[in-house]
């Protein structure tokens, strides 16, 4: 739970520059928050963030064009990742992504490729699978407070585990350090 004695930190976005003053932002989105009933909303914070006096001007793309094309790029994210497909020799399985996203070595090196090429792929498929695993760690670290996902933690620690053991002696040791 976020109180006054919280380490304030706000993650970089990688377009912007990290914003230096972390502390007056949250101080604004916490004010706004008050403001509105208890509820912070995107909207809202788009609005107070419009003023060029605003902490958190700094964080928006207020050039329209580029703003645009950002979002149709998003758009474009959200279609790729969008479709579904059912694997015949499967059909009781629910249906699976048909494109993943691959991060490449460098931020533009990132593209999406079918599952079924980049899962074929050893180099791919690691890549992939470590990004899978990172995303599990950042889960659990977000909800380590709840016990009841004890018997969750535990599974992705053992298939971390587990990975790491059989990983080839080349590409290193575990793919996350937990």
């Amino acid at each position: 739970m976020l109180n006054e004695e919280a380490k304030i930190e706000l993650l970089p976005n990688l377009k912007k520059p990290a914003i230096k003053n972390a502390a007056e932002v949250v101080d604004e989105l916490r004010r706004l928050e008050e403001v509105n009933g208890g509820k912070l909303t995107p909207d809202v914070v788009v609005d107070a963030a419009a003023h060029p006096a605003s902490p958190m001007h700094q964080y928006f793309e207020w050039d329209d064009s580029e703003a645009a094309r950002e979002y149709r790029l998003s758009q474009a994210r959200t279609l790729i990742t969008s479709v579904r497909v059912r694997i015949e020799s499967l059909p009781s399985r629910p249906m699976v992504r048909a494109f993943v996203h691959v991060q490449g070595p460098a931020a533009n090196k990132s593209h999406y490729a079918s599952a079924a090429k980049a899962m074929s792929d050893p180099d791919t498929r690691d890549v992939i699978l470590a990004r899978a695993l990172q995303e599990l760690q950042s889960f659990q670290k977000r909800y380590a407070e709840f016990m009841e996902l004890a018997e969750v933690f535990s599974s992705i620690e053992a298939i971390n585990a587990r990975l790491a053991a059989n990983a080839p002696a080349q590409r290193g040791a575990p793919i996350i350090r937990t």
